[in-house]
């Protein structure tokens, strides 16, 4: 401990003499453990930490794959195949049925409508999660014709009810119906498959559970002692017997997923692409600290020599030089962790809101040993190599030629800098084709304009507005009052919002061709109950026909609008207008066609939609849509008290412009692209800064050879240009590797690509141009300070 001691002494001696060196060496490995404190603390909570439920890892999703047919691999299912799972499959237990559902609060001043969902009563003893206060779900509320009883979250519970809990066994009004409140929940508990502030009961009537209408998804918890394997080879064997009784399932399968796998898969390989971003950025910062401890160990040749003559052993040596890259990541973790602190309020911040697990997301005790454990790495990575290369020393070499280069520690300097460089040039090149693939997204043709659009969701109460008459005369009240405010040029009303995440499909039939052969064959479209304006108010394109007319009402002839990619699909280059097709039940004539809509973002092909006017197809809810001349959110309070005036019991919900959405179908790959940029561009800095270290440390050993060269009439170019060789020598090494390595990695980066093909030549090109002009300016400055040395003085010194 007495020779650490001294050792950690005579470093800060050190430091103290170097203060600059020593800062930018404590700073580059901040950044680097700092970036991978940050994103592990992601990793750590989305992916590793357990979910907050009782044995987590026995909890499954159960899907319909129609993946053979054409369809989702993730299908939603229908009540009935729901009874049958619940009640047949015996490798399952506590098999629960989840839909969203948002009821309106009211019978207060401030009606709200929440966020809520309908389950099966076996949703919470599946999770395994007691109530804070009163009961969850029993069977008997879960019986068709039961009354309805609800469930609170803790949040719900403080915000609304002042964290009474007298509020159980009470009612409060939703829909403008009396509703009891059975338990709330405690703060730590988060609703599984949908994010809930509020639950009640699906009440299914088992008997005669509708199989056509699919809506529902469903969560299981293995049998004890049955694996996952068995399972799925059981509800396998299942779905073939169901296969017999409903024709519907033929052609697809039951398909088991884990809960966790279920809710983080999509963001896995994003939270792998930036740990890997991270690791690099880390190793650059070690190779520049090696860079500089082997600067060091240069100069203190003779040192070493003094050192070993005097009877150090060649162990004794390398402690020492370890201590000091020991002692520069312990400071570089301390500042990494206040980075690393900001650097996950920040991400959450600026984390996509359909991110899963945020609030899982923290510095712990577990964050906190992997910042350790990469410190420990960092000091080690960063100093053994120097320290070994330095403690070689040859006595009578070392004493007599003093602090002069080392040829062996010049290469491996080269090297760590060429290494740095390759790394920087494969994080630009991906942060190059994130950038374009987003430049891409956001310039995509979406099939209608988003500027200048309002939208606001609207949900009727059942009890309030109980037939289609009710709801289509309260969609033109609210549409006629929402066209007579100041500012708003168009107003409507549509079922489905593009970009919204939802979708509802129906089967139709094409009059004149037979039915489909097999079940599941019929043509099938997405359904949308639009107001008359719909398209213009939203600027959507008629390329054939018309719209709707005043005259499409109830009781007139029913008619469509169907877009370019139904009629692709299923009139294969013929007009479909003026023909007839079967929906539910009743004739509907197709009298235009519209330009596709990316409804379900930029990067998705446009699928198969059928628009309806909302007196001719009922819509229980929607959204409302205003195109105004100004600012959309200007108009905010006064669409709000509008609404009011026609129902006060009634509130909008997600009142946002139509551009917020657009930015959130993109908000995954900008999130993506934006981190990518930062820490390539942290990347390339450290790299430069290697460059730099390097030329102008060979600088300061070559005082005698340029002054010599000078002497005997080497011009100030050419010495600028000799010390811009040598630099051009390990950048363009690097550039080459990193170009590379850069090009293989972007095939493994495929899948996030859009409008921008894997290893794309010109991107490649541009970052490798980018690279060599930033590696040329940062070695003008070593090479200009060259050209101004004095040969008398660099000849007398010598």
């Amino acid at each position: 401990m007495d020779t650490l001691r001294l050792d950690l002494a005579y470093t800060l001696r050190t430091w103290r003499r170097q203060p600059g060196t020593t800062a930018a060496a404590i700073l580059a490995l901040a950044l680097g453990i700092g970036a991978n404190t940050t994103v592990f603390s992601f990793v750590a909570g989305v992916l590793l930490r357990p979910l907050p439920y009782a044995d987590p890892d026995r909890l499954v999703m159960v899907w319909q794959d129609r993946s053979a047919k054409g369809g989702p691999n993730r299908e939603v299912i229908s009540p009935g195949l729901f009874v049958d799972w619940s009640t047949r499959a015996s490798t399952l237990e506590g098999v629960a049925a989840i839909r969203n559902w948002s009821p309106n609060l009211t019978g207060n001043d401030q009606p709200e409508r929440l966020t809520g969902a309908t389950v099966s009563g076996a949703y919470f003893s599946t999770l395994g999660i007691p109530p804070a206060w009163g009961r969850t779900f029993s069977a008997d509320d879960d019986r068709y014709g039961a009354p309805t009883v609800v469930v609170l979250s803790h949040t719900l519970w403080q915000r609304r009810f002042a964290a009474d809990p007298a509020i159980v066994g009470r009612s409060i009004q939703l829909d403008g119906q009396p509703v009891e409140v059975i338990g709330v929940m405690p703060a730590s508990f988060r609703g599984a498959v949908v994010d809930a502030e509020i639950w009640n009961t699906m009440r299914v009537d088992t008997a005669n559970a509708p199989r056509g209408i699919i809506m529902l998804r469903a969560l299981a918890r293995l049998a004890p002692g049955v694996s996952f394997e068995q399972a799925q080879l059981a509800m396998t064997t299942l779905h073939g017997q169901l296969e017999q009784e409903d024709p519907e399932l033929v052609g697809a399968r039951t398909r088991l997923i884990r809960l966790h796998d279920d809710m983080v898969g999509a963001v896995r390989p994003v939270l792998l692409v930036l740990a890997g971003s991270v690791a690099m950025v880390l190793l650059i910062a070690c190779a520049n600290v090696a860079s500089l401890l082997m600067a060091r160990a240069s100069q203190r040749r003779a040192e070493m020599s003094v050192r070993a003559a005097l009877g150090a052993d060649r162990r004794r040596l390398v402690q020492q030089l370890l201590a000091e890259s020991g002692l520069l990541a312990l400071a570089g973790c301390v500042c990494g962790l206040g980075l690393a602190w900001f650097g996950v309020q920040a991400l959450i911040a600026a984390a996509p809101p359909q991110s899963p697990r945020l609030l899982d997301v923290r510095l712990d005790l577990g964050v906190l040993a992997f910042t350790a454990a990469i410190t420990v790495f960092a000091a080690v990575v960063a100093g053994l190599v120097p320290a070994i290369a330095a403690s070689r020393v040859s006595l009578v070499a070392g004493l007599r030629e003093g602090a002069r280069d080392v040829p062996g520690l010049t290469r491996s300097r080269s090297l760590l800098v060429a290494a740095e460089v390759a790394a920087a040039m494969t994080l630009v090149i991906g942060a190059g084709l994130f950038v374009r693939s987003l430049v891409g997204l956001q310039n995509v043709d979406l099939g209608f304009k988003p500027d200048q659009l309002l939208t606001a969701s609207v949900s009727p109460p059942r009890g309030a507005y109980r037939g289609e008459e009710a709801l289509a005369a309260l969609f033109d009240r609210m549409i006629a009052r929402a066209s007579q405010l100041p500012g708003v040029e168009l107003a409507s009303f549509t079922s489905i919002l593009p970009l919204s995440g939802a979708q509802i499909n129906f089967n139709f039939r094409i009059k004149g061709r037979p039915p489909g052969r097999a079940p599941g064959d019929e043509p099938v479209a997405s359904f949308r109950s639009v107001g008359q304006t719909f398209f213009s108010t939203m600027g959507m394109r008629l390329v054939e026909g018309r719209g709707f007319l005043p005259d499409d009402r109830a009781g007139a002839p029913a008619v469509a609008v169907v877009n370019q990619a139904l009629v692709k699909r299923y009139w294969s280059g013929v007009s479909p207008i003026g023909q007839e097709v079967g929906v539910n039940g009743q004739a509907v004539t197709i009298v235009g066609v519209a330009a596709d809509v990316h409804h379900t973002g930029p990067a998705a092909v446009p699928e198969g939609e059928m628009y309806m006017p909302y007196a001719q197809l009922s819509a229980r809810g929607g959204w409302l849509v205003l195109r105004t001349k100004g600012d959309p959110s200007s108009l905010v309070p006064a669409l709000r008290l509008a609404m009011r005036e026609i129902d006060p019991n009634l509130p909008l919900a997600s009142v946002r412009p139509m551009s917020a959405l657009v930015a959130g179908s993109v908000a995954q790959p900008r999130f993506l692209a934006t981190l990518l940029t930062w820490f390539s561009a942290s990347a390339v800095v450290l790299a430069l800064v290697g460059v730099y270290g390097l030329l102008a440390f060979a600088v300061s050993q070559r005082v005698r050879e340029i002054g010599l060269r000078m002497a005997l009439g080497a011009s100030r170019a050419a010495v600028v240009l000799l010390i811009l060789r040598q630099s051009l020598g390990v950048v363009l090494a690097g550039v080459v590797a990193g170009a590379c390595a850069g090009a293989a990695l972007s095939q493994v980066l495929k899948s996030f690509l859009f409008g921008v093909a894997p290893g794309d030549p010109a991107t490649i090109a541009t970052m490798a141009a980018f690279i060599l002009l930033a590696a040329l300016a940062a070695s003008c400055v070593p090479a200009l300070r060259a050209s101004r040395i004095d040969p008398v003085v660099a000849l007398r010194d010598d």
